[in-house]
């Protein structure tokens, strides 16, 4: 009974370790929530996801459009994106 529990950790322990390896070769993505292409948010965003994309591995990174501090915070919250440019009375309203 023993040797049929200690071959079944086993069997599991290994099962982590490929589904860790298959999640970790996996391309993630990283969504930057920016402003409108002429505001100071978009081409930081562009820059960041430049970075970003070249300094970790498998990471798809991208500058989202959007409509600024407000929207950027909502979409956020609702899991649409990594990271958001807002202004700080924006963040500390919200």
């Amino acid at each position: 009974m023993r040797s049929i529990k200690k071959l079944g950790l086993v069997i599991g322990l290994v099962a982590s370790v490929i589904a860790t390896a298959a999640l970790a070769q996996q391309q993630q993505f990283i969504n930057i929530l920016t402003g409108g292409q002429s505001g100071v948010y978009y081409p930081i965003g562009v820059a960041l996801s430049q970075i970003y994309a070249k300094a970790i591995p498998n990471v798809r990174a991208t500058a989202q459009v959007t409509k600024a501090s407000a929207e950027n915070l909502n979409l956020l919250q609702a899991g649409r994106g990594e990271l958001a440019m807002a202004l700080g009375d924006s963040v500390s309203d919200a």
